[in-house]
Formats: C-alpha cells, structure tokens, sequence
C-alpha cells in the first residue's frame, strides 16, 4: 500500500476441529470492523484511508 501510515498483518490459526474453527470468518469479520473503528480516531491514518479504496478483504 502506498504511503500507507500503518501496516499490519495479523494471523488466527486454528485447528480443524477447534470450536474457532466454525466462527473463523465472523470473527475475522468482527476484528476487522475493530480495528477500523479505532484506527479512525487516528486523522492521519483518517485522512489516507478516504484517499483509498475501502479495505475489505479478510484472508
């Protein structure tokens, strides 16, 4: 991402018959949604992320 303020790569493993296993995208999903409340108090990061296209994939 160019002129990215922030960079971060975070990874949930778990195991196939772990009771995460089933709720693994809801709960990618519910993160996800987290850290783009809080990194909206950040203006800088504010600012970058309205000049972007929204980030909406989780892997």
């Amino acid at each position: 991402m160019a002129d990215c303020p922030v960079r971060v790569r975070h990874l949930l493993l778990t195991g196939a018959r772990s009771p995460l296993a089933r709720q693994g995208a809801r709960l990618a999903r519910a993160i996800r949604d987290r850290l783009d409340a809080e990194a909206r108090h950040v203006e800088s990061y504010d600012a970058w992320l309205e000049r972007q296209h929204p980030l909406t994939s989780v892997v």
